[in-house]
């Protein structure tokens, strides 16, 4: 062995020691591991929770039909031009309805049933479940109940005559603009003018918005009570749902630089409490770098370990809560935690480590 001098210690000699201080428990590296894990898991998780409840406030948005807009112009929408704002890629389905003359229905003589006629895109905008093979009319489930019926079944009309049920829609009762949820709806070609165009729209832009004005017919009234308006089929959710700027002000997003906080408290402390062992180092002769060196190795086993526990967790949590599209964003976000507290706990240890000087070390036997 060759003596040790004041400015050089054998690399592997330093790895041994860091190895020997882990083993022995000097290094305390479980408390360590646990509270840098419990930083950076918890943390990380609390903001995919923060993601996930943005995103169930937008898909119970959407599912009110507040994403879907509404032109209405009597007599004056354009359906082959509101048939085709589907052409847009934040338009999902698009289509054009008209009132006309209500149905008397043999089970119910006494009432009119209103009727509308509908282009196909509206159809589809309905979510209507179809039989491709039946022709006929579209019953909302409130008239498919009524009448006992369902996809695949007959209608009587009090003339006397028939008509099949090729489809069935959802039309629930939650704030969305009334009329349609007990009601028959007749498909016809996207030819001619129509009293409204629907547009399914997400996420909803100005330019979305901007876009249904153009399926207007150049005679379409634009006085009186005629005049067009655009609007939600349900306005009870508010008039527009951001979610990029929710995600951006959330709560949650400081969480990165309370972790990297958290992470300097526990590097000062943990190396503070091996103050008098690092001064008698020094005082033995240990050469500073290599000492620092040392601590260096250890903090990184303690990061790694830490990293190890707590990103599984990240993830696992991002699974359970977040859907596939936004998964892969809100994880990375979550995962800045690790990488804030992982540096500053980092930093906390070295510059801790260099703080301690051999000449007070007998003022920490006696703090001891």
């Amino acid at each position: 062995e060759l003596p040790m001098n004041h400015t050089t210690m054998k690399a592997t000699a330093v790895i041994s020691e860091a190895w020997r201080s882990i083993t022995s428990g000097a290094a305390r590296l479980a408390p360590a591991v646990l509270a840098l894990a419990l930083t950076a898991a918890g943390m990380g998780v609390m903001d995919i929770a923060a993601g996930s409840t943005i995103l169930d406030q937008a898909s119970a948005y959407r599912q009110s039909g507040a994403d879907i807009l509404v032109l209405n112009a009597p007599d004056g929408i354009d359906a082959a031009s509101c048939e085709r704002l589907t052409s847009l890629t934040n338009v999902q389905a698009a289509g054009a309805i008209r009132t006309t003359d209500p149905l008397t229905l043999a089970a119910l003589p006494d009432t009119t049933t209103p009727l509308y006629q509908i282009t196909p895109g509206l159809a589809k905008l309905l979510d209507t479940k179809q039989d491709p093979n039946t022709t006929g009319l579209i019953a909302s489930q409130q008239v498919a109940e009524t009448l006992g019926t369902s996809t695949g079944g007959t209608i009587g009309l009090a003339d006397g005559r028939t008509a099949r049920v090729k489809g069935i829609y959802q039309y629930p009762d939650d704030g969305r603009t009334p009329g349609y949820a007990y009601a028959l709806m007749e498909e016809t070609p996207a030819t001619g003018t129509f009293d409204a165009c629907w547009a399914k729209t997400w996420p909803q832009t100005d330019r979305t918005r901007n876009a249904l004005w153009s399926t207007l017919t150049p005679n379409a009234k634009t006085t009186g009570d005629d005049a067009p308006t655009l609007g939600q089929l349900n306005t009870t959710k508010g008039d527009g749902f951001d979610g990029q700027t929710l995600y951006r002000q959330r709560s949650t997003r400081i969480l990165p630089a309370c972790g990297a906080l958290i992470a300097l408290a526990i590097g000062y402390l943990l190396i503070r409490g091996r103050r008098l062992e690092i001064a008698s180092a020094l005082h033995c002769g240990v050469p500073k770098p290599a000492l620092a060196t040392q601590i260096i190795i250890e903090t990184g086993i303690t990061i790694l370990l830490a990293t190890a526990i707590s990103l599984p967790i990240d993830m696992t949590a991002a699974r359970l809560l977040i859907d596939t599209t936004d998964r892969t964003a809100i994880t990375l976000n979550a995962i800045q935690t690790t990488i804030t507290t992982n540096t500053a706990y980092l930093l906390a240890t070295t510059i801790t480590a260099l703080h301690i000087k051999e000449r007070h070390l007998f003022t920490y036997f006696k703090e001891r």
